[in-house]
């Protein structure tokens, strides 16, 4: 049962960062030899590692003028580089997975 909840969460975590890749693609009014950049930071787990080989065989193979970049941090270097990023509004990354745990510092610090 433990297998299956953590392949839906998986799966489901895949699938939110394709849709935000996805929403961040330039429109198809773009030039078509320009090309995106986006930063994605992220921690180092098995299941982040895995999102971004998924996304470099499948989003960007559908999108070559995307490139993708992740920043793959430990956990607690990710939390303090995340939050001192959006504390100062300094975008360094255009993406950033968080857990519950950030959710509401980062929604706090987001409308401040």
């Amino acid at each position: 049962m433990k297998s299956a909840a953590r392949a839906i969460a998986i799966m489901t975590s895949i699938a939110l960062l394709l849709a935000v890749l996805a929403a961040c693609a330039p429109s198809s009014q773009s030039s078509s030899s320009s090309t995106t950049t986006l930063t994605v930071a992220t921690v180092n787990n098995s299941n982040m590692v895995q999102m971004e080989q998924l996304t470099k065989q499948v989003f960007q193979k559908d999108h070559p003028n995307i490139k993708v970049n992740f920043v793959t941090l430990p956990e607690n270097d990710l939390r303090s580089k995340v939050t001192q990023d959006v504390a100062t509004n300094a975008g360094k990354f255009d993406i950033a997975t968080i857990g519950s745990y950030e959710t509401p510092i980062y929604n706090v610090l987001i409308r401040t």
